[in-house]
């Protein structure tokens, strides 16, 4: 039996009949595309084609010029995604940034194993899957993030995303590298950690990345990206 090698590409259990938009997960560190397994069935389900995809992609992603084509980024994935965004904004139609990281993040290296599963997610559940499988690699939060390799604002929509209780990326100081970016409007997740795609809301947060994709699809613009951050939080 051929498997799909764990770095490559996840394929959602139910994938969609009809697709209504290509997204690419960019993984962060320590990552592995069996993380996002729920989260890409979740949006399958929707129509979305989901691929999980190495963080260090930084080329276009464009496949299929009849679908939108969505960048979503996770940790060091993030930093790739934004990268995409402002070098070739042809490429793609729309940004998620997800738990954006910085140099100036605290230093993490005293995360024991344990502290690391909780500081990645909130969710009981996916702290179990965590703890029962090689699905991450242990200690790689503390790694070196990937150099940017561009400046200035993203021209697409954009719906930016961070845990309240993000200790690798703590929100205090993830708010001004938004900003930078062009991002005047965060959404908080509550009691969300460093993966906000897998928080204890991680239905919600899914289902608010789908509406914001839905509106990409009918009108290029992202209503939820306009969320004040002090006025609005995912509970």
């Amino acid at each position: 039996m051929t498997t799909t090698p764990a770095h490559v590409l996840v394929v959602p259990a139910r994938a969609p009949q009809r697709t209504r938009g290509e997204v690419h997960v960019l993984i962060g560190r320590g990552d592995t595309p069996a993380v996002y397994q729920r989260f890409a069935d979740r949006l399958a389900a929707d129509g979305y084609a989901v691929h999980v995809r190495p963080d260090a992609v930084t080329t276009a992603v464009r496949a299929d010029g009849d679908v939108p084509q969505i960048v979503i980024g996770i940790d060091a994935g993030a930093i790739r995604a934004a990268d995409i965004a402002r070098v070739d904004p042809s490429a793609i139609d729309a940004v998620v940034l997800v738990g954006l990281p910085g140099p100036d993040d605290p230093d993490s290296s005293a995360l024991t194993a344990e502290l690391e599963i909780e500081a990645r997610a909130s969710c009981p559940t996916q702290q179990g899957r965590l703890r029962d499988s090689a699905i991450i690699t242990a200690g790689q939060l503390i790694a070196d993030l990937p150099p940017s390799v561009a400046s200035g604002t993203i021209d697409v929509p954009v719906l930016a995303l961070h845990g309240e209780d993000d200790r690798v990326s703590p929100l205090d100081t993830a708010d001004g590298r938004y900003r930078q970016l062009g991002i005047d409007h965060l959404t908080v997740v509550e009691s969300g950690r460093h993966d906000v795609l897998n928080s204890v809301h991680h239905r919600t947060v899914a289902a608010s990345i789908v509406s914001f994709l839905e509106q990409v699809r009918h009108d290029g613009r992202a209503p939820l990206a306009q969320r004040s951050l002090s006025a609005e939080a995912i509970r």
